[in-house]
């Protein structure tokens, strides 16, 4: 072999053990760093929570659940969590109350309203957030 290509084998060796090096340091520094930071989010104990959206808008319509009571639970969540996520920047929580309030009344009322039917809202009084590229009333 030319002493050119012995050479540039080296210097592809030498390469390969610095790329290694340099991971193996940049993980240590990096992990040390946000590891130190991480904060452990623990599994939502109530059983709301728990519970896939269709079936939540079910038990709202079927009066097995109150949607206040839906809309408390995921305040209460979002309260636990908000400080290490910093998800809900602007929260609306008195108007979602409130909304959650009327809905309750109206199926109150009027427990067979068609224009609260599952093919209609299927996601009846299920509450959800959006980030703020999204307009909203008050905001």
């Amino acid at each position: 072999m030319s002493p050119q290509f012995m050479l540039l084998r080296f210097f592809g060796l030498l390469q390969t053990i610095a790329g290694y090096v340099i991971e193996k340091l940049s993980t240590l520094v990096l992990s040390y760093v946000y590891d130190s930071r991480r904060q452990i989010i623990k599994q939502p104990e109530n059983d709301i929570l728990l519970q896939p959206a269709v079936d939540i808008a079910n038990k709202i319509r079927k009066r097995q659940l109150r949607c206040r009571d839906v809309v408390n639970s995921f305040i209460e969540r979002i309260r636990q969590v908000n400080p290490v996520l910093n998800a809900v920047v602007a929260d609306r929580f008195k108007q979602a109350l409130q909304e959650a309030k009327d809905l309750d009344d109206e199926l109150d009322s009027q427990p067979e309203n068609s224009k609260l039917s599952q093919e209609l809202c299927p996601l009846l009084g299920v509450p959800f957030t959006a980030k703020e590229a999204i307009a909203i009333e008050g905001s």
